[in-house]
Formats: C-alpha cells, structure tokens, sequence
C-alpha cells in the first residue's frame, strides 16, 4: 500500500513542477560587451591540459558583441606548451552561444576563427599549424564547454535548473530565466 501512495506523490509532484516549468514567465537578462569582458578578465590567465603533454594557457581576452549579430566575438592569445616545446600565438573567433541545461555548460555553435597564428613551430611544421590550426581551434570550441556552473552548491544547482538559453541579440547577451510565479523582476 505504501509503495503506491509514494507513486503517487510522486507523479503528483512531477505533474506540478511540470506546470510550474511551463506555465512561469521568463525573466531576461542582458549584458553588454564592457559587463561580460569586466566578469570575464580577472579569470585570465587560464590553462586547459588536453592531455599532460597538451596544454593551452589563454591570456588577455577580448570579447566583442556587434549591433545587429547574433554572434559573440573572442580574442586572446594564448601558449600552446607540447613536451617541452612552448608555442605562442593569437587566436580570433566568433560563435552562436548555447546552454546545455542538464550540464550546466556553455558551448559554441557555428564557430569560425578569422585569425590564427603561432610561431614557435618546428619549421617542417608551420604549413601543417597554418592549415589545420583553425580546423582544431573550431572542433575544440564546439566540444569543450566555455564555461560550466558548478552544481556542488545550491546557488549552482538553483542556476543550473532556472537558466533556459543564452543568445546575443542585439549587441548584447541574453540570459533567459524560468521565473516561477514571477519572483524576481
């Protein structure tokens, strides 16, 4: 008897929080390019190890959001360090923002790098770096998340189940919320 009582609150309180996820208002939060390159430059420098010997270590980026696009632009430069051999160079891209809500993470889609060079190459390796830099830097960005919520507290839980999406529109980012019954705003 009471495993079928229990089944049934808990159907009863899917069903609601379903309601609530959809019936709710949204609420909108947009960000210019100066808030999010203010948020975004402290946390640089930053490295990502691929592997032990593959490591990347960005500096000094520069986000650009434009009038009328629905991309966000980077910039950096950055020390790709392979064994002992260090490589610096400067990467520039833009792409289409998603969240993927039961990550938590932030990814690119449609990326397209306008700029790549790195010097510091064997010189049997320059042409390889030259054509195939942009292609790697492109797969990288789509399938490694820019940025995750940390879900190990319940502010990051709480963020991780209210933010919808993440677009740019015009010239800003749109961070859209699930505002049940209308909270906040």
């Amino acid at each position: 008897m009471w495993p079928v009582i229990a089944l049934v609150i808990a159907v009863a309180l899917s069903a609601a929080w379903r309601a609530v996820v959809r019936f709710s208002p949204e609420l909108t939060i947009d960000l210019s390019q100066e808030e999010i390159q203010a948020q975004l430059a402290p946390r640089f420098p930053a490295q990502k190890c691929l592997l032990q010997a593959l490591c990347f270590e960005l500096r000094d980026p520069q986000v650009r959001l434009d009038e009328g696009a629905d991309r966000i632009g980077f910039s950096a430069q950055f020390v790709a360090t392979l064994g002992k051999r260090r490589m610096p160079g400067v990467v520039t891209f833009t792409g289409k923002p998603r969240y993927v809500q039961d990550a938590g993470s932030f990814y690119l889609d449609d990326v397209q790098v306008s700029e790549f060079q790195m010097t510091g190459n064997a010189p049997d390796f320059d042409e390889v770096v030259r054509v195939r830099g942009p292609k790697v830097m492109e797969a990288l960005l789509r399938n490694v998340p820019l940025y995750t919520l940390r879900g190990n507290s319940t502010h990051g839980q709480l963020a991780k189940l209210a933010l919808r999406s993440v677009q740019v529109v015009d010239g800003r980012l749109r961070i859209t919320f699930l505002n049940p019954l209308g909270w906040f705003g």
